[in-house]
């Protein structure tokens, strides 16, 4: 996620600390019952994909010749067990059936999508909204199953058409060829100039609407491009960036809802660089711990002695005598 995005987020946020030790009870225990459970199925999994369903286990008093015939029918089984679609080891990943089926939809979705964004550019281009374009294809629809109301939905949009074209003259131009005061076909080209006046203006204020759109286009692109490079270029020249990152978030979303939104990239820029400087002010770098320090209270290790022999060490007893002498020595 860019960090535009996410200073949005936290700016709509109800509240902007964040506990740090949320979620960590939640988080599930395992013991060794649960894995060794896991394990036990695991390994039935197996054993029914190698071997296969058969309920027909031999009795206890079967014969060495009833062993054969299940070894037999074992290794049968092991030829027909089905594909591993779980685990994709019995084939290359890449020629997985499973694999191939999300390239192909992947595809298709591809396909969809542009198809979808061709649509949107058309209806964009030509000053159509998407509601209109339903009308149109829910008249298409109609004709061929209910021309009367196809009809009904289309007469409003046919007037309008050929009013704008001429071929049907207004109320107010009807009225004068009526009194006698023009022609029917004078009457027709003032209608068509009207209409074109009116076309020309309806264009220009689309032209103008594009005009708006496209410039907010570019704003948002390069506001967003502009956070990225500035974001960039801190990681490499701060190394505790990371550490000051979730506070750079918090700082410039309220820097925004005290001194407001930037319009441009330029503002945007300066309010991160405003929100940087405060949140480095504040900032403590965390304490690296130094392993060549050792603590005071240490003692060094004594080494053991290694080979050499023990002083008047007795030798080892050589008889019986040597051994009722020795304890007799002793007291």
């Amino acid at each position: 996620m860019a960090l535009e995005d996410e200073i949005e987020e936290v700016e709509q946020s109800s509240s902007a600390t964040v506990d740090e030790g949320d979620g960590i009870e939640d988080m599930p225990s395992t013991d060794a019952g649960s894995s060794s459970a896991t394990d036990e199925k695991d390994t039935s999994s197996i054993i029914r994909d190698v071997v296969g369903d058969d309920e027909d286990e031999p009795d206890a008093g079967s014969s060495p010749e009833g062993e054969e015939d299940e070894d037999e029918d074992t290794e049968d089984l092991k030829g027909d067990a089905e594909p591993d679609n779980e685990n994709y080891s019995d084939v290359p990943f890449n020629k997985h059936p499973r694999f191939r089926e999300l390239l192909a939809e992947n595809k298709a979705n591809k396909e969809f999508a542009n198809s979808h964004r061709q649509v949107l550019s058309f209806l964009d281009q030509n000053g159509v909204t998407q509601e209109e374009a339903a009308e149109i294809l829910q008249v298409r629809a109609l004709a061929n199953s209910d021309p009367v109301k196809a009809w009904d939905l289309l007469k409003p949009l046919a007037q309008q058409i050929a009013t704008a074209a001429g071929v049907i003259v207004p109320p107010n131009l009807r009225e004068r060829v009526n009194k006698g005061e023009m022609s029917l076909e004078a009457a027709q080209q003032l209608a068509r100039a009207e209409a074109g006046v009116e076309t020309a203006k309806t264009q220009r204020e689309r032209a103008d609407e594009q005009a708006r759109k496209d410039a907010e286009t570019r704003r948002v692109t390069e506001i967003n491009t502009t956070v990225a490079d500035w974001e960039e270029a801190r990681k490499l020249r701060d190394p505790n960036f990371d550490a000051k990152y979730d506070a750079l978030l918090r700082e410039t979303a309220y820097l925004r809802q005290t001194d407001g939104h930037p319009k441009d990239a330029a503002g945007v820029k300066a309010q991160l660089e405003q929100a940087y400087k405060n949140v480095t002010e504040r900032f403590v770098p965390p304490v690296q711990p130094n392993p060549a320090a050792a603590p005071k209270s240490a003692k060094k290790a004594v080494k053991p002695v290694v080979g050499g022999s023990v002083a008047n060490a007795p030798a080892d007893p050589k008889s019986t005598v040597d051994i009722i002498d020795r304890v007799m020595a002793k007291g």
